[in-house]
């Protein structure tokens, strides 16, 4: 019997092997079979869904008519793109097979992208979402034809215990919901409807509650781990930028530092480029996701110079100097901020612009400088698996010998790869997070970076049109009424108007929020809906909701009270100025203990609502108003303090020049060494806490 040669079956089976290792390589890389209608679409979080075997629907009014006529429940997929768990999710639910067929066989799909149209994002269950912990960056909602919320899908935030059996149970079980719904007749099915309980919550709110922030402390104390920090959900450790502010407007510095302390610490901040990646999907922060997204950012940067201003924190103030830098760079190509930096997560989980192989440590570095970067910045394969340098300390970061910087820029030199961009041109994320730029630099009393921000606020004049603000520069024909946009321009132009005492701007931000005022306005006083109309919304009512948590940055009702205080109090001598005024407490008695049951997740509703009961705020006039108030908000940075020009605060202006602190009563003037003395740093007196 003749047998092959050792020669011939090694050849053999090295072939095999060199086969199958270049099908692992380029499997990923082959493009699959276009199978629907999202190729090639703008949004990323479309087009990533290309090539499922379903039928995309938009969310409109037709695409629920279109159900009702067929008699089929809704599966409403709402998501962003950019990190890897939103991907695995969206694999593990719709690449698989058989759940792909069963939900084209069953629903009518809608897959709507939530930097286009994010009104969706937050509009589901804006209670009971505060409590379960859904993930925003990618839901799966279950409705009737009739846009009655049955259920939600992808309810764990552990990756690991997500998987297509579980998901495709999941599914299965909404359909036979909604079928047993189907028979039960019409008042059961209201009965049953997640989304008008959730309004009907609100509705039964008697506007009269007052926020305890002692005891929305100590929910925060009770969500923060206390071994790694953050305040997790599940595996997951988000970025919650408004939670730390609120600790920082109210001198929390020990759980600030217990919660916060360990992410600077971690592979979240990114100390190459600036920033904070989105997540980390392990408790221990040692895994994380190649993304960022720019308004957390923003928020994160504000955070950071507002307490490393107050302390005096040079390492504070540096980590906010690079998210600022970062946010800038984004912006250097279109001279727009994009909503997200893509992840670029490989098969081995590195990124290849950001992680550093021991082969490329070897290359690039000297026998030392390898050991100074495994003990300083954690380059050690055995406990860094992706590789991405992160502080050990605050000594590292403040070097003065220059180490740091020169071994970052060896490592730095090796790439030349640049990072993806996603989502350009949206009001929404220009104008919240041009406004923090501005915060931030007039904070600092950085004049070079501030010259950085304001030819972007000239850009945000691209949304405007004659019928309003356009939500997307890019599509300035599609005049959308969502609230965030509305806000944030308002939010911008208020910035504009602190630092440099522009009153253009103060009429033109003035003009905008009255608008949103008027068209977003609920059904309570101090209620605000995401959407204007339920044309926007399906064609439902019961969608137009308001939201209170801050899933993908602060929460519209809460930049809705903080934009009424602040426009409020420059024109409190008018009926306009007391008119914002009071709405602004009403929002804060309506909402007060819905939003309690946040904890981390409505950080900004605490800060907006800390800032109204507190109260006390500075005003300058004179010649020197605008010059006198920038210096004393690097003094107190946690207040409100603003120049009086032109009509507004006539009855100050008339008192004579000065810094008058308002509060119960108007006091002063006083210099700007008097009224920083005399200002508290913190805010809420004990008797409201």
């Amino acid at each position: 019997m003749y047998k092959p040669s050792f020669i011939v079956v090694t050849s053999v089976l090295v072939v095999l092997a060199l086969l199958a290792f270049a099908r692992q390589m380029l499997v990923g890389l082959l493009p699959p079979a276009t199978t629907n209608r999202l190729e090639g679409s703008p949004q990323h979080f479309l087009a990533m869904a290309a090539h499922y075997p379903i039928n995309w629907q938009d969310a409109t009014t037709p695409t629920f008519q279109a159900a009702r006529q067929v008699g089929k429940p809704v599966l409403l997929v709402v998501g962003i793109f950019g990190g890897r768990l939103t991907q695995d999710l969206d694999t593990a639910l719709f690449g698989d097979p058989d759940t792909a067929q069963f939900v084209s066989q069953n629903f009518v799909c809608i897959r709507v992208d939530g930097y286009e149209h994010p009104e969706w994002l937050c509009s589901m269950l804006p209670v009971s979402r505060l409590r379960t912990g859904i993930f925003p960056g990618y839901q799966v909602w279950v409705l009737d034809p009739d846009g009655h919320v049955i259920t939600y899908v992808v309810k764990s935030t552990t990756p690991a215990q997500v998987d297509n059996r579980t998901l495709f149970g999941e599914i299965v079980q909404a359909c036979k919901s909604f079928a047993d719904l189907k028979h039960a007749g019409v008042g059961i099915q209201k009965a049953r409807d997640l989304q008008q309980n959730d309004l009907d919550l609100i509705r039964r709110q008697t506007g009269q509650s007052v926020p305890s922030f002692t005891a929305f402390t100590a929910k925060l104390s009770e969500q923060c781990d206390l071994t790694y920090g953050g305040f997790p959900k599940g595996d997951i450790q988000a970025l919650f930028p408004n939670a730390w502010r609120f600790l920082t407007l109210t001198g929390d510095s020990k759980l600030w530092k217990a919660s916060l302390d360990p992410i600077l610490f971690s592979p979240v901040l990114d100390i190459q480029e600036g920033g904070f990646f989105r997540l980390a999907n392990v408790l221990n922060l040692r895994r994380i996701e190649f993304d960022k997204a720019s308004r957390p950012n923003g928020e994160m940067m504000l955070t950071l110079a507002m307490q490393g201003q107050i302390d005096g924190d040079r390492f504070y103030q540096t980590i906010a100097e690079g998210t600022f830098d970062w946010l800038i760079a984004e912006s250097s190509s279109t001279g727009l901020i994009p909503a997200c930096q893509e992840d670029d997560e490989n098969r081995q989980g590195r990124s290849p612009r950001l992680s550093f192989p021991a082969w490329k440590l070897r290359e690039t570095l000297s026998s030392d400088d390898q050991v100074w970067a495994s003990e300083e910045l954690d380059l050690d394969p055995s406990r860094n698996p992706q590789m991405i340098p992160f502080l050990k300390s605050r000594n590292t970061l403040l070097d003065l010998t220059h180490r740091y910087s020169t071994i970052l820029g060896k490592l730095r030199s090796t790439t030349t790869l640049k990072p993806r961009l996603s989502d350009v041109g949206y009001m929404d994320v220009n104008g919240h997070t041009v406004a923090r730029l501005i915060q931030t630099a007039r904070i600092l009393g950085d004049t070079e970076r501030m010259n950085h921000v304001m030819p972007l606020v000239k850009r945000l004049e691209g949304f405007k049109t004659a019928k309003g603000l356009v939500h997307s520069i890019a599509d300035r024909s599609q005049r959308r009424g969502y609230l965030g946009d509305y806000l944030a321009y308002a939010d911008a132009k208020m910035q504009e108007y602190l630092v440099s005492g522009s009153q253009d701007a103060f009429q033109q931000g003035l003009t905008v929020l009255n608008s949103a005022v008027e068209l977003f306005r609920g059904r309570r006083v101090g209620e605000f809906n995401l959407a204007a109309s339920p044309n926007e919304m399906g064609g439902f009512a019961s969608l137009c909701s308001p939201d209170l948590g801050d899933d993908l940055g602060e929460s519209t009702s809460a930049q809705m009270i903080r934009l009424l205080l602040s426009y409020g109090r420059l024109l409190q001598n008018t009926v306009a100025g007391k008119k914002y005024l009071e709405l602004a407490q009403k929002s804060v008695s309506l909402l007060s203990d819905l939003a309690s049951v946040g904890g981390s997740t409505t950080g900004g509703f605490f800060c907006a609502a800390a800032d109204a009961l507190d109260g006390m705020y500075a005003i300058a006039v004179g010649p020197r108003a605008t010059d006198f108030a920038n210096i004393l908000c690097r003094r107190v940075p946690s207040r409100f303090i603003a120049p009086a020009l032109g009509g507004l605060r006539t009855d100050i202006q008339r008192l004579g020049p000065g810094i008058y602190i308002v509060g119960s009563t108007v006091d002063g003037p006083y210099s700007v060494e008097q009224a920083a003395q005399r200002l508290p740093m913190t805010l809420i007196s004990r008797r409201v806490r």
